[in-house]
């Protein structure tokens, strides 16, 4: 045996694993802290900086996304790849027109993804995510973007305390 055939069964058995490893946590159950951990890796790879902080509130109404989307029979890949689509597509997505779930009021999404707004507008969210998949919208900066039509947005936004409001009244539904 040679270095280079060595090198070569180490490197494969590398990937392996690290597909192996990939594999099973996509397949395993979602709970908040790993849809947390997984959306705080796509905002450092795709350099927004240093994620906002998380919540115990948000966890919460991360626990009720996950209980929602279960119910609507989603498996987990799917469940996963929702909190990673938030991240690679915000710059499309932040530019749709976008309602809160409760009271339909509009609302405006800030310049870097945020779980609180994505759970606040999900269903306006979920939307842009899936427009901005079929449209095979991969990279943000792309020309991709520039060539679908935006309708202007209003500037109105939530206030603080109209967020806590609507997700006071999200938890005692659930």
């Amino acid at each position: 045996m040679n270095t280079r055939d060595a090198i070569s069964r180490g490197l494969k058995k590398s990937q392996d694993g690290r597909a192996r490893r990939v594999h099973n946590f996509y397949n395993s159950p979602a709970y908040p802290d790993k849809l947390i951990r997984l959306f705080y890796s796509t905002f450092r790879d795709k350099n927004y900086g240093e994620p906002p902080p998380i919540t115990s509130q948000v966890k919460n109404m991360l626990n009720g996304f996950i209980k929602v989307s279960r119910a609507s029979e989603w498996n987990e890949k799917k469940i996963y790849d929702t909190v990673k689509d938030l991240v690679l597509h915000w710059e499309y997505i932040k530019k749709q027109d976008h309602h809160t779930i409760k009271t339909g009021k509009r609302a405006m999404l800030g310049d870097r993804p945020s779980l609180l707004e994505f759970l606040i507008c999900r269903e306006s969210v979920l939307t842009a995510i899936d427009k901005a998949k079929r449209s095979n919208i991969l990279e943000p900066s792309g020309r991709e973007i520039q060539n679908v039509q935006m309708k202007k947005r209003k500037s109105h936004t939530p206030s603080e305390d109209e967020m806590q409001e609507e997700y006071n009244k999200l938890m005692e539904e659930m």
